[in-house]
């Protein structure tokens, strides 16, 4: 095991993860809302400056945060994240960078679908996390039923609110 100083070449790759700015998807967060409240998960918007400002939000037993402090784009980028941590199965006892790797995928999946593009942050999240493309390949089915379960439970919304 050698120190990064005791090294020579060039330097390893860093990646950026911006934070999303720009239009979100208002229409999208709405029904994102009504689907967790319907599932009694409590979304909690609540300033919390204690906490590291690169927590964006997490989910828990007790629901999911996010913080309001952030541009409302990040917020719905992060809300998709966290609510995909809610439908990986045992996403509390499986390796963090295959949960972060779902999560991630996921959120720019269903993002995606609805026309909310969040490549610019979620390439470089899914990068840092997963960092051998075998964790990415070995959660595809993960990632495709958590999509998949999203976007069903948004398009039941949809179809109930334009009856």
């Amino acid at each position: 095991v050698f120190a990064l100083d005791q090294t020579e070449g060039e330097p390893l790759p860093e990646f950026e993860v911006p934070v999303l700015t720009g239009e979100a998807n208002e229409e999208l967060f709405a029904d994102l809302l009504v689907h967790m409240k319907q599932r009694d998960v409590s979304v909690d918007f609540d300033s919390r400056p204690h906490l590291d400002p690169a927590v964006k939000g997490f989910y828990s037993h007790d629901g999911i945060w996010v913080r309001p402090e952030e541009p409302r784009a990040q917020q719905l980028k992060t809300l998709l994240h966290e609510i995909s941590h809610y439908y990986s199965e045992g996403v509390f006892h499986i390796p963090r960078q295959d949960a972060e790797t779902i999560a991630e995928s996921a959120a720019f999946v269903v993002g995606a679908h609805y026309g909310f593009d969040t490549g610019v942050r979620s390439f470089p999240y899914v990068a840092l996390w997963a960092k051998d493309k075998k964790v990415l390949e070995n959660n595809l089915g993960a990632i495709r039923k958590v999509s998949t379960t999203i976007i069903g439970a948004i398009e039941e919304i949809t179809k109930r609110t334009s009856v």
